[in-house]
């Protein structure tokens, strides 16, 4: 049997020393760092709780969202809260434009007419840029 170390072929074994370490491919910690949410937690618990009539905190806690909603000096909101958590909310868009497509479709006399008015020029005022350099408008 040879040597390993004598022929300077020392192979290196998967897992480190013990075999049972990192192995190639594999996360060391495939689950990750476990969530600890300490405080939801106890207000979940707390919300869950009794109070002195037999109802829940919880249960306290809408009648008094509806209340607001229906009475109160804070309706919008109590509204607006109510039906986010019923229906979820309003779905919104967002209109991206490309700047730098529409600087491309410009020409240099509308360019410069922009830098020097700090507007873009109307369609009337577009013909009489061309052949010229924009500085009758400045």
């Amino acid at each position: 049997m040879k040597n390993p170390i004598s022929s300077g072929t020392k192979q290196k074994r998967l897992g480190g020393v013990t075999g049972h370490g990192f192995l190639p491919g594999r996360s060391g910690n495939p689950k990750g760092r476990p969530r600890v949410r300490g405080l939801l937690n106890a207000l979940k618990a707390k919300v869950q709780e009794a109070g002195p009539d037999g109802r829940s905190i919880e249960e306290h806690l809408v009648d008094v969202l509806v209340g607001e909603a229906l009475n109160g000096k804070n309706r919008l909101p109590a509204l607006e809260e109510i039906f986010n958590r019923l229906e979820g909310r309003a779905h919104q868009t967002v209109a991206i434009s490309d700047f730098t497509q529409e600087m491309s479709t410009k020409s240099d006399a509308e360019l410069e007419f922009h830098l020097r008015n700090n507007r873009w020029p109307t369609d009337e005022e577009k013909p009489l840029l061309l052949g010229t350099d924009a500085k009758p408008f400045a």
